[in-house]
């Protein structure tokens, strides 16, 4: 990945067709020009304005100087603010200074329109340097303003700025030059203003088609994209059977290893051995065991393709580990309080047949069985590897719901399917705002123990107490819930 980036601002981070073709336009009628068509002024937006009005309209540079004076006078109070934040700018600078990436603007806007724009739509706060052209016209060109960006940037400490670890972003020709003057990698938006193969013929490193692709280059460098470019190249096919592989394989395992238990267990039975008769006595606890057993072995079929996957580990403070459990805990207890206040498991057999036979073992048992060996075993089989393979072809959304679909479907009966769903989704939210591997398994696990002690006997709560009950665990998860998406990522090293 890269460790610095130079954003420019129009059409890279913001569309400001609007305003600048509009302030254009008033700037050319102010000069006895009309110009009713503001489509025709988009080759305005990127360059520096001088050489546009020179270039396009045939100004002299006095004129041109006065046309800027003009185009001024309506941008400053209303034209600046005629603009819209690409979807998903904020995400992804987001996403990048949680990386730990040094972000800087490169503008030919002049410098101080620069900041209040970054100031209006909140972007300013990811910026470490902000550079923009100077109003009194003596650094308009591209090139000058990356090599003032990159003098910033050495005043941060950054040093050696070269293509492999500090990109130029930008949608025009013009960023590509201020690029290659100062030997930095030329990332390219086709989203904003570059006409035809304007970009590809200006020598872009990479050409982004949407912000999601820009991200992720910039994360992952000209490698990885160049990977999931051929990734979401690959068949819908061979996509879902890439994806599904993994619970193939771990029902194969787990069947296989189950098989030979029970037949082994069958065989040990039909002996006079002491040990079949405790056996017989505790039947039913020794099958819950030989399950998890089954679960262990179908896991560790699957654990040389885990170990090939890139699990992030990334640390955390904490605040975050305090919240992930608050929100594991209290939205399982909510959750089976609220099917218990609906009757739901009356309803389903399918889950009373599940229910009395984990509810047969002792505590302790159940509490390895449920909470350690099961959280284990599904966190590697779902969140490892299925919603792993899921984002490297679909966006996060869709990831998201249909992993933590095939997680409820997993369990086997409508109750619980609809259970590991929403627990589903809340765990892989967990995943993907921490970004480490152990969050979601100890939330699985946690959430697991919880709800297995307080349902154990049926005494712990009341009927008369479920209402309550079910207020405050929803009060507390949305409390969990939100600390984790507003502040969650000030609390990763």
């Amino acid at each position: 990945m890269f460790q610095y980036a130079l954003f420019d601002l129009d059409g890279t981070l913001t569309d400001p067709k609007e305003g600048i073709c509009k302030s254009v336009q008033f700037a050319l009628h102010m000069q006895g020009i009309e110009e009713p068509d503001i489509d025709k002024l988009t080759p305005f937006i990127g360059p520096p304005l001088k050489g546009s009005f020179m270039d396009f309209y045939h100004m002299t540079e006095e004129q041109a100087m006065t046309a800027i004076g003009d185009y001024r006078k309506r941008f400053i109070p209303m034209g600046m603010y005629e603009n819209k934040v690409y979807p998903g700018i904020p995400e992804m600078l987001r996403a990048l200074k949680d990386a730990g990436m040094v972000l800087g603007i490169a503008s030919s806007k002049p410098e101080p329109l620069v900041i209040k724009i970054l100031e209006h739509f909140d972007l300013i706060k990811y910026f470490d340097v902000v550079t923009g052209a100077s109003m009194d016209q003596s650094r308009t060109e591209k090139e000058a303003v990356v090599e003032e960006a990159l003098r910033r940037l050495s005043g941060t400490g950054s040093t050696d700025l070269n293509e492999k670890n500090c990109a130029m972003v930008g949608d025009r020709k013009f960023d590509v030059e201020g690029a290659r003057a100062h030997h930095l990698a030329a990332v390219c938006v086709s989203y904003g203003y570059a006409v035809d193969d304007e970009l590809a013929e200006a020598g872009a490193d990479y050409i982004a088609s949407d912000v999601q692709k820009l991200r992720d280059y910039l994360l992952t460098g000209k490698s990885e994209a160049k990977k999931k470019q051929a990734d979401e190249a690959i068949s819908p096919f061979r996509k879902t059977g890439h994806i599904l592989l993994p619970l193939i394989v771990y029902y194969v395992g787990y069947n296989v290893f189950y098989m030979l238990l029970v037949i082994v267990m069958d065989k040990i039975l039909q002996t006079d051995l002491a040990f079949a008769d405790t056996l017989r006595e505790n039947s039913s606890s020794a099958l819950n065991i030989i399950q998890s057993a089954s679960m262990l072995a179908g896991s560790l079929f699957l654990l040389p393709r885990f170990l090939q996957e890139k699990i992030p580990t990334r640390a955390q403070k904490l605040p975050n580990v305090i919240a992930a459990v608050i929100w594991a805990v209290s939205l399982s207890i909510g959750l089976n309080v609220l099917f218990d206040l609906f009757k739901l498991a009356a309803s389903d057999s399918g889950y009373r047949e599940v229910a009395e036979s984990q509810y047969s073992v002792s505590l302790t048992l159940g509490l390895i069985l449920y909470g350690v060996i099961s959280p284990i075993t599904e966190e590697i089989l779902f969140r490892g590897l299925i919603y792993g393979r899921m984002r490297k072809f679909f966006s996060l959304p869709v990831s998201m719901v249909v992993s933590s679909f095939l997680f409820g479907a997993y369990h086997g009966n409508i109750l619980q399917g609809l259970y590991g769903f929403l627990l589903g989704l809340m765990i892989v939210y967990l995943y993907e705002k921490t970004q480490h591997f152990a969050m979601p398994v100890m939330a699985h696990a946690l959430a697991n123990m919880s709800v297995f002690m307080l349902t154990y006997d049926g005494s712990v709560i009341k009927k008369e107490q479920e209402p309550l009950i079910f207020a405050i665990c929803s009060v507390i998860a949305l409390a969990a819930y939100l600390f984790i998406r507003y502040k969650g990522k000030e609390n990763v090293r």
